[in-house]
């Protein structure tokens, strides 16, 4: 997939990560899935009754991207910003640690290894 215009191109980015880290691998076990299940449904509370299985599955089968901004954008780094997109279900694929990433997010003053 490719940027296809400047109105859309945060999106078309977006796309393009999400379909990298939907190829990329790691996959979730299935007592992993009913867990990621289980705190979306205890997040939801009271409401969780009306939720069916399936748009369950579809909601956490999703792949999302992660945005982490490292260093915002003002006058004191001359409006210059950095983010970090990531895949948001990397925990539980249980997907290995991006040293380098983490290397440049601790530059920055972020800790996001745990």
């Amino acid at each position: 997939m490719a940027i296809e215009s400047e109105e859309k191109e945060v999106e078309d980015f977006l796309e393009v990560l999400k379909d990298h880290f939907t190829r990329a691998g790691g996959t979730r076990t299935e007592v992993q899935k009913r867990a990621q299940k289980e705190a979306l449904l205890k997040q939801m509370g009271d409401k969780a009754t009306d939720i069916s299985e399936g748009l369950l599955d579809v909601a956490t089968n999703m792949q999302m991207v992660e945005n982490i901004y490292l260093l915002a954008n003002h006058s004191d780094v001359g409006f210059v910003g950095v983010n970090m997109y990531c895949d948001d279900q990397a925990q539980l694929k249980d997907l290995p640690i991006n040293q380098r990433a983490s290397q440049i997010a601790e530059v920055c003053g972020k800790m996001i290894q745990t």
